[in-house]
């Protein structure tokens, strides 16, 4: 495996645990901050906002790394020409 595979890797699974970390903080703000306490059905709708902010956030970066990897193949080709 090479060093940029691994540093890849290490970096999703960084990425995914500071998303998991800042999820479980956010709803633990939720919960302790609201006045009028907290039912299920308004927890499940922050819980399915924010993961479909996360989604939305992991799908650009992995569209800006597919960028940044064509740009790279781009570069590599004009110096073999």
């Amino acid at each position: 495996m090479a060093a940029r595979e691994r540093d890849e890797r290490r970096t999703r699974w960084l990425l995914g645990g500071a998303g998991m970390g800042a999820f479980a903080v956010l709803m633990t703000l939720e919960v302790v901050i609201e006045a009028d306490g907290v039912n299920f059905a308004k927890l499940l709708l922050e819980i399915i906002e924010f993961a479909l902010t996360l989604v939305a956030i992991g799908g650009i970066v992995l569209l800006f790394q597919r960028f940044q990897r064509n740009q790279d193949e781009r570069l590599e080709l004009m110096r073999d020409l």
